[in-house]
């Protein structure tokens, strides 16, 4: 009688892992200076803010791209968060992503 062989077994592959999140929170800097609390700000006696930006790291951990989120108030804090974060430096991943940083301004007395 003809021998039949049992079925072959096929491995299967190991589930992938989470999907990292699309915006990431939460991240360290490694390397750069605070916002500076802008001239004009003081000027207009506005005493506190907070701005939400939006920012694209590379592989090697530096930003491309900075995009203004929110900010209250309006844009009074845009160009101080958006030149600092272009000089900030984040750990390096390998791959590009997105991260959102809130910068909060505060006149200390």
């Amino acid at each position: 009688p003809p021998v039949i062989a049992p079925p072959a077994v096929v491995a299967q592959p190991a589930p992938p892992p989470p999907p990292k999140p699309a915006i990431r929170r939460g991240i360290v800097r490694l390397a750069g200076d605070d916002p500076v609390y802008p001239r004009q700000a003081i000027r207009a006696g506005i005493a506190k803010g907070r701005v939400l930006a939006r920012v694209m790291i590379d592989e090697k951990g530096n930003v491309t791209e900075v995009i203004i989120v929110s900010a209250d108030p309006p844009r009074h804090f845009d160009k101080a968060v958006v030149d600092a974060l272009q000089d900030w430096k984040f750990k390096a991943e390998g791959e590009k992503y997105v991260a959102e940083i809130e910068i909060n301004f505060s006149l200390k007395d």
